[in-house]
């Protein structure tokens, strides 16, 4: 210092000595700063070697400032992110999102809450978002683990441990952190304000613990991660969900390499489904084909189970058991018992029967599970409440506990209790679709019952299937199955046969939803043998001869449905002979036997108007049209599918709560028949009418089989129209239909007319490629008259190619069979074809006579058109013959009945009738080029 001071006034000397004054001045001031700066530098040395020697005398009664709460040295720096992080693009974004957004919605610290089941990702997730939006928060990520383990290796911590450990991280000495949470608190918060910090607080296990952790200071953020919901009205919730079947592919082709995956795709889907989403599942399964390149994929994919899901010292198993751990005792029991439900999808209800408890409790229950990440919700709302599902390793691990804390009499009374549900429910939805069948024996009903229903009166449990019977019927008939054949197998025979007679009587309207009836009849059956009720016998083989009739065993239909018959005769049961009745008629009538199933019908029908069940008799009526026009008796049909119609669209079907669904079915497959009357009438404004208006029906209730039928009798009147593509559309959609659900009589149906079509198109070769599979789905089927059209039909084919023997030959056998099923009306029509065949043949005169036979059978039939039609053939014919004058005769007839048939078309279209006149003239230049 006193040198400076030497050395200053030299040069100050210096300046002066030349004289200049500025400079002179210049040069005091520059002294005079450097010696203060000195000075102060002096001083601050002199403090700081004081301070240090006392900070040193008193370190000694100091604990080190490195450890906090007595722990050992601790970083809550975030860990690495995920190198296999994969297909979490969208929801890393949407994170983004909610965190800018509720930062600017006046709360300024966000918490965002992650939670899902375990192995699902939550902490991969939220890692990697934490790295993405490291730069906005220069204040530092922090990352603590709330459970026991975690990546700190140690004791899940408390709230006060937990703060501690952020204060050491945001640099407070063990020494100057305050023994009381509160006070760590606040100390917390004086160390956020003024640095935007994010903090990660993973696997937290309640609100009370995470609550004092959060960074509540503007700026700041935090981000959790549970298991399940901790109910923080601070934070935005964001629930994780599996990864998809795309990125699990990614994250297994990454472990085991792309040649391994590409060779064994199979093996790769199977392993895929069965992580159900989870990436730790496929992280655990790959590691272990990583660790063993000689082990192929199908090998692991075979024995797939939830022991499978390890490597090393992790398992997806410990991370079900900390779930389930945690739950109450109540919620166990139901965890396990909700495995004997008899579908992966679990009605909200199920627990009360299984518990038995009140069915109002049994949401709670469910919920519960959900919180705890063992089920998931699978569909919310309408009138059978939620549906949830388990994860199928989550099941796996159910069912096992069952196996473990439940006896088998424990499974067997709550596997009762629940049949008993199912049973009163059922019966209750058959009973509002049809109000004459009496619920378990009750109003005088003939069929008591044996078995136990559970909560048979509550209406908490009734409502389920009360607002909507017949939907509740076919979303649960599978259920009920399945609940059958495990009552069997349990040996609770009253209870097996009962849900099977329910089944059996809802047969006509389930049987399409599902593809294993015959196990569930056979089941029934055999136990309503051994307790030998011979009404429930009648019931199920009634069953069994819908089931054989909609699967076009016609034959064995007819077999079941003459046993049921016996056994209500025996019995005294008259209802069940006149459904039993109806559908022996509507078998002969799909045969052919119009005449039989006019006579069987005609019972039913008496039958049940002296029951007074007014569905009944509108179901045979419904039936009894088809069989009539089968006779050609349209006048009849028409009265009786009107008197149906007017049945299930007035009050005298009183259907009750099902209203809106059994009504607009019955009443649609009503109008889908008086369509296809009206059309073959001629009348194809009401015909339009009816049969869109049956279509649109039938698709807003999702009755696919039906509305395929009543698609293919639009295009049927789309033909009459002369609108032909619009119809081939429609025929197309109908076969797709059809042959898609193996339904064989409708797909070949369908089949043959588009074959027709394709010969009016003069495409030969691909009707006959059409007709030839039909032909032998008929003959297999044993309906002869189908195989009589459709051998008419291939002999038009045969005509068209020049093969006129051939075509000879399949008209003799096609009329053949019409005389041996008194068709006369299919028979006029081969004899029709058979007289342009012989024509061809040079045959005249025996084709004179067949035209005359067909022209009297359209006679007498009142069919003015195709009377025209086969006079003007008969009038060529005879001129052929040299015969002009009964040539003209029938010329004349021909113009007559064509114009008896124009008088009744007056009400139609001038279109129109412009478009049968354009048809007439094509038939007749037809009719010349086969003479």
């Amino acid at each position: 210092m006193g040198n400076t001071i030497v050395t200053s006034g030299a040069i100050i000397l210096q300046v002066s000595a030349r004289g200049n004054l500025v400079v002179w001045t210049l040069a005091l001031i520059a002294v005079s700063l450097i010696t203060g700066i000195l000075a102060i530098g002096t001083e601050w040395l002199i403090s700081e070697g004081a301070e240090k020697k006392a900070s040193e005398d008193r370190r000694a009664g100091w604990p080190d400032s490195r450890v906090v709460d007595g722990a050992a040295p601790l970083s809550l720096e975030l860990p690495p992110a995920d190198e296999q992080f994969v297909g979490r693009r969208l929801q890393l974004d949407q994170l983004r999102d909610m965190l800018r957004r509720t930062a600017n919605d006046g709360r300024g610290a966000p918490v965002l809450a992650l939670y899902g089941m375990g192995g699902v990702g939550k902490t991969s997730l939220a890692v990697q978002f934490a790295e993405e939006v490291r730069s906005e928060y220069p204040g530092g990520v922090l990352h603590l683990s709330l459970s026991a383990g975690g990546t700190s290796g140690l004791d899940a911590p408390d709230p006060a441990t937990a703060l501690g450990r952020l204060l050491a991280a945001l640099g407070v000495r063990a020494g100057e952190v305050p023994p009381e949470e509160e006070a760590r608190r606040r100390l917390y918060f004086d160390r956020l304000v003024g640095r935007r910090v994010l903090v990660v607080l993973d696997d937290a296990k309640s609100a009370a613990q995470v609550r004092p952790l959060l960074a509540r200071v503007r700026g700041c953020a935090t981000v959790i991660t549970s298991r399940r919901p901790l109910g923080l009205l601070e934070a935005v919730p964001f629930t994780v969900g599996g990864l998809d079947d795309d990125s699990l592919r990614e994250l297994l082709i990454r472990h085991v390499g792309a040649r391994r995956v590409e060779e064994e795709p199979d093996a790769a889907r199977q392993i895929i489904r069965a992580c159900g989403g989870l990436p730790l599942a496929l992280r655990l399964v790959a590691a272990r084909l990583a660790a063993d390149g000689h082990r192929t994929l199908a090998e692991l994919a075979d024995r797939l189970s939830l022991d499978e899901f390890r490597s090393g010292d992790v398992r997806v198993r410990d991370a079900i058991e900390v779930s389930y751990a945690e739950l109450s005792a109540r919620s166990r029991q139901a965890f396990r018992l909700l495995t004997l439900f008899p579908s992966i999808s679990l009605r909200e209800w199920a627990p009360a029967p299984l518990l038995d408890i009140p069915v109002a409790d049994a949401l709670e229950v469910m919920e519960d599970l959900v919180e705890a990440q063992l089920l998931e919700r699978a569909a919310r709302g309408g009138s059978n409440g939620t549906e949830y599902r388990f994860h199928a390793l989550v099941r796996e691990y159910a069912e096992e506990r069952l196996a473990a804390e439940e006896t088998p009499e424990d499974q067997r009374v709550a596997l009762a209790r629940l049949g008993g549900a199912f049973l009163a429910l059922a019966e209750y939805a058959e009973h509002l679709t049809d109000p004459t069948v009496p619920r378990h024996g009750r109003d005088g009903g003939a069929l008591p019952s044996s078995a136990e229903h559970w909560h048979v009166d509550d209406p908490a449990l009734l409502r389920y299937a009360e607002y909507g019977p017949t939907r509740w019927l076919l979303g649960d008939c599978r259920r009920l199955g399945r609940m059958v054949e495990r009552t069997h197998e349990a040996e609770l025979w009253d209870l097996c046969w009962e849900l099977s007679v329910v089944l059996a009587r809802v047969l006509e309207t389930v049987y399409t939803v599902w593809n294993r009836w015959d196990d569930v009849l056979r089941n029934g059956l055999d136990a309503a043998a051994r307790r030998g009720d011979r009404r429930a016998e009648s019931i199920i083989q009634q069953g069994y001869g819908v089931l054989r009739h909609y699967q076009d065993r016609f034959d064995e239909a007819e077999q079941h449905f003459t046993i049921a018959l016996r056994l209500c005769r025996e019995i005294g049961h008259r209802p069940g002979e006149a459904y039993t009745l109806r559908w022996i008629g509507r078998g002969h009538y799909f045969a052919g036997r119009f005449a039989a199933a006019v006579h069987e019908l005609e019972q039913a029908l008496e039958l049940s108007r002296a029951l007074g069940n007014k569905l009944a008799e509108a179901r045979v009526l419904r039936d009894l049209c088809e069989a009539y026009a089968g006779l050609r008796r349209f006048t009849d049909a028409e009265e009786a599918i009107r008197a149906a119609l007017a049945l299930f669209e007035g009050d005298a079907v009183d259907q009750g709560a099902d209203w809106d669904v059994r009504q607009p079915a019955e009443a649609a497959r009503a109008r889908r028949d008086l369509g296809v009357l009206l059309n073959r009438r001629y009348k194809f404004a009401e015909a339009e009418q009816q049969l869109t208006s049956a279509v649109d029906t039938l698709t807003e209730l999702g009755h696919w089989y039906w509305r395929a039928s009543a698609v293919f009798d639009l295009a049927m009147l789309r033909l009459r129209q002369h609108r032909p593509i619009e119809a081939e559309a429609l025929m197309w959609q109908s076969f797709d239909t059809f042959n898609d659900s193996g339904y064989r009589y409708w797909t070949a149906v369908v089949a043959r007319r588009l074959a027709m079509l394709r010969l009016e198109q003069g495409r030969v070769e691909e009707a006959v490629e059409l007709m030839m599979p039909v032909l032998e789905t008929f003959q297999h089927l044993g309906l002869g008259l189908w195989e009589s059209y459709t051998l008419r039909v291939l002999a038009w084919a045969r005509r068209e190619e020049g093969r006129l023997d051939v075509a000879d030959q399949h008209l003799e056998d096609a009329a053949a069979l019409a005389e041996r099923y008194q068709d006369p009306w299919g028979l006029m029509r081969v004899h029709w074809m058979q007289a342009s065949v012989w024509m061809a043949q040079g045959r005249t005169t025996d084709a004179v006579r067949l035209y005359r036979d067909a022209a009297a059978t359209a006679a007498r039939y009142e069919e003015p058109w195709q009377e025209a039609e086969i006079l003007a053939d008969l009038a060529k014919a005879l001129r052929a013959t040299g015969d002009r004058a009964a040539a003209a005769r029938a010329e004349a007839e021909a113009k007559e009945a064509a114009a008896s048939f124009e008088m009744q078309q007056a009400g139609t279209s001038r279109r129109m009738r412009r478009g049968w006149r354009r048809w007439r003239s094509r038939t007749m230049v037809r009719s010349r080029r086969r003479a």
